[in-house]
C-alpha cells in the first residue's frame, strides 16, 4: 500500500515545512498500519494535487484510490470536490471515496 501527499505551496520555506509535516504524519500512519501486518510506503510530491495525484498513480501502477472528500467550493463540489473530480474523470484505477 502507498499512502501518497501532494504539496501544493508557491513558497519554498513553506514547501519545506508541507513537506516534512506530511512525512511525518504519513510515517505515523506507516506505523500504525505495520503493527496490524499492512506493509505500506509513502510518496510525497509537489506540485497541483490534481497532476500530482494521477502522477502517483501511474508511478506506483495503483490498482485502487482510495479518497477521503471534503469538498469545497460551489454546490456542484458540495460532496466532492475539484481535486476529487479531477482524480475521478482521469485515473486509469477505480476511485474509492471514504468519509474522513
Amino acid at each position: 500500500m502507498t499512502l501518497a501527499h501532494v504539496v501544493h505551496s508557491h513558497s519554498r520555506d513553506e514547501s519545506a515545512f508541507l513537506e516534512a509535516e506530511a512525512t511525518k504524519h504519513l510515517n505515523r500512519l506507516c506505523e500504525r498500519l505495520a503493527k496490524r501486518g499492512i506493509h505500506t510506503e509513502i510518496l510525497v510530491g509537489h506540485g497541483e494535487p490534481g497532476e500530482g495525484i494521477l502522477g502517483a498513480i501511474k508511478q506506483v501502477h495503483a490498482d485502487l484510490v482510495v479518497m477521503a472528500t471534503h469538498g469545497h467550493g460551489n454546490v456542484r463540489h458540495l460532496l466532492v470536490g475539484s481535486v476529487t473530480e479531477e482524480i475521478i474523470r482521469n485515473s486509469a484505477a477505480p476511485v474509492l471515496l471514504i468519509r474522513p
